[in-house]
């Protein structure tokens, strides 16, 4: 895996109105292996998961996003897509659903860009509408 600079743009939005964003710049690793591409980075405090390793897996429009550490969680985004997860909160764990709205991958191989946006729902309940947007930039 080559090295980057991994820079995150995370928005959180809810029905009443409390938003929230998250920009946080780290070092990390990104790769293409076969028709994979993989970025890997930690987490910050910045986050409220530190300590945690947070990894994607992009395959054409399919992606993987994996949390190991003291949360572990695995969500899968395919646009127009409902996946399942079981999210661990710390305290324990909860099913949620992932439904992806737009998925746009400019990848290469130095690195590039991707966007997500999806929300979450419990029980059928919206728990919140999100987007991330991952710039990723390999050290020469």
């Amino acid at each position: 895996m080559d090295e980057a600079i991994i820079t995150i743009n995370s928005e959180q939005l809810f029905d009443d109105g409390n938003n929230d964003s998250i920009k946080f710049v780290t070092s990390g690793e990104f790769s293409k292996i076969d028709s994979h591409y993989y970025i890997c980075y930690n987490e910050s405090q910045i986050t409220g998961l530190e300590g945690v390793i947070t990894s994607l897996d992009i395959e054409n429009s399919r992606i993987v996003l994996t949390r190991k550490g003291s949360v572990n969680h695995e969500m899968v985004f395919q646009k127009g897509e409902r996946n399942h997860c079981m999210y661990d909160t710390g305290e324990g764990y909860i099913t949620i659903c992932v439904s992806t709205i737009d998925i746009d991958l400019k990848l290469g191989e130095n690195g590039g860009s991707l966007y997500i946006e999806y929300t979450l729902d419990m029980s059928s309940a919206l728990l919140s509408r999100n987007r991330i947007n991952i710039l990723i930039e390999t050290k020469e």
